[in-house]
């Protein structure tokens, strides 16, 4: 018989799991909302890119940093939450004792996160190509 402190330690888990999924839904779209806000200032804003000039390329350059920031952020959270996927998922088969049909295959996960904002890192660097040779060139 499997004891109630077992039950316990798996619905940690779950909790565990589900902040570090939906975090790692989270940053990745919230990083998305601001990179589009703070490419699209200077289009949307022509009189200031005309007056700021060459420093106008510093807001979509922000969103850069942000991304890149995200890109660093995502690393560590996505190990963490592969680390609390895996302990999650073999404590629920042996508490549950529930037939593994198959062997778990390894995650995309990271991957698909990490590619997405590693596109859009590059789109905004191609939207500030495009601002320097719109307004600057």
């Amino acid at each position: 018989m499997t004891e109630p402190m077992d039950f316990d330690v798996l619905k940690a888990l779950w909790e565990e799991y589900r902040y570090r999924h939906e975090l790692c839904w989270r940053v990745p779209l919230q990083t998305t909302a601001a990179a589009v806000i703070l490419s699209s200032v200077p289009w949307a804003q022509s009189e200031i890119a005309q007056t700021l000039h060459w420093k106008i390329l510093l807001v979509p350059g922000l969103g850069i940093a942000l991304t890149i920031f995200a890109l660093l952020t995502m690393w560590r959270e996505l190990d963490l939450l592969v680390r609390v996927r895996a302990r999650y998922r073999h404590l629920q088969v042996a508490l549950l004792d529930l037939a593994q049909i198959e062997k778990t295959r390894g995650s995309t996960f990271r991957v698909r996160v990490m590619g997405y904002l590693g596109i859009v890192c590059v789109l905004q660097a191609i939207n500030i190509c495009f601002l320097y040779l719109y307004w600057l060139h």
